[in-house]
């Protein structure tokens, strides 16, 4: 059995315009995954980042911001084919963090950067709860929200190891 590692970037509350080529996150991220490429190989990104952007001008240019990034980032690390991981929005998100149906949207938006991709995996986040707070996971649905990833990683790369004839 093959180890999995994560290489942790999240910064909560961010928008995407703070991970673009030349900020601080995007740059992190890329100096954080070159250093664990010394040791180990890149599998794929997994992508959880949006809440700050549901809204009616960050979601409008949403998609072509993220696949700018997704190509940047790309570049950066030298790599082609990335499987990408996008964990969707809760659809119930509560009303006092004035989102409106914007994270509906942009699970939309996130089926539609699937199609620009040939290794990208959207994933759901039906019958997942929040806690309290109304827009983060709980404990539970995280972990399922991880199974969810990964059952989405091995779909990936078994559909690229059956177009690439690896067995």
């Amino acid at each position: 059995m093959e180890k999995i590692g994560l290489i942790p970037c999240a910064d909560g509350g961010t928008k995407l315009s703070q991970w673009m080529s030349g900020e601080i996150l995007f740059d992190h991220a890329v100096f954080m995954t070159k250093l664990a490429m010394r040791t180990s190989s890149l599998g794929g990104i997994l992508w959880h980042q949006v809440e700050s952007d549901c809204n009616e001008n960050d979601i409008t240019s949403y998609k072509d911001r993220f696949l700018y990034m997704i190509s940047e980032l790309k570049k950066s690390l030298n790599v082609e084919k990335l499987p990408i991981i996008i964990g969707e929005l809760s659809g119930n998100i509560s009303p006092k963090w004035n989102c409106g149906d914007y994270p509906k949207e942009m699970n939309v938006i996130f089926k539609k950067i699937e199609k620009e991709f040939s290794f990208c995996k959207v994933v759901s986040a039906d019958k997942l709860t929040l806690k309290k707070d109304g827009i983060h996971f709980d404990s539970k649905s995280l972990r399922e929200f991880g199974h969810r990833y990964f059952d989405e990683y091995l779909q990936i790369t078994r559909e690229q190891d059956v177009k690439n004839n690896v067995f």
